[in-house]
């Protein structure tokens, strides 16, 4: 008989703070922006299987995920909408991993570890917009910048 290793998967837990607010410009725009701040435990994900579409449920130790968001919105501005947002979020984990199906001899370091490492919300300085032109009821033209930040791995 083949010995097996099981660590049980147990649920995330965590403790979520938002503060946010909005306020009208020259009746014309609307400004918002919120703070926020997210500690967890047994922070759930998924490990995938050699880039393809399957994966094992991991948990890690936990993880702290914080940042802002901001939005400038014209609503209606004769036959002119537009809005940009702007989000700066830092996310990272604490391992150990729990879970998952671990291969390669570098396993064990991740099992045994308690390093911190950039999760996948990690995105800072993102940027996204839109403005859109309506000049008759059925006809628009819309156009808008989008910056995605890479993904960091340290």
């Amino acid at each position: 008989m083949t010995g097996v290793a099981q660590l049980p998967l147990r649920p995330s837990r965590g403790n979520y703070y938002e503060l946010g607010a909005t306020k009208e410009l020259f009746h014309r725009a609307h400004l918002s922006g919120n703070l926020f701040r997210r500690n967890l435990r047994n922070f759930a994900d998924d490990d995938v299987l050699l880039n393809t579409g399957v994966s094992f449920p991991i948990a890690l130790h936990s993880a702290d995920i914080y940042g802002v968001e901001s939005q400038l919105a014209l609503p209606q501005w004769g036959p002119v909408t537009a809005w940009v947002s702007y989000s700066y979020q830092v996310a990272s984990a604490r391992l150990p991993v729990v879970g998952g199906l671990f291969l390669g001899e570098d396993a064990g370091e991740e099992l045994n570890s308690h390093a911190r490492v950039w999760i996948s919300q990690d995105q800072r300085h993102t940027i996204h917009g839109q403005v859109r032109y309506q000049p008759w009821s059925r006809f628009w033209m819309a156009a808008g910048p989008r910056t995605v930040p890479a993904f960091r791995w340290n």
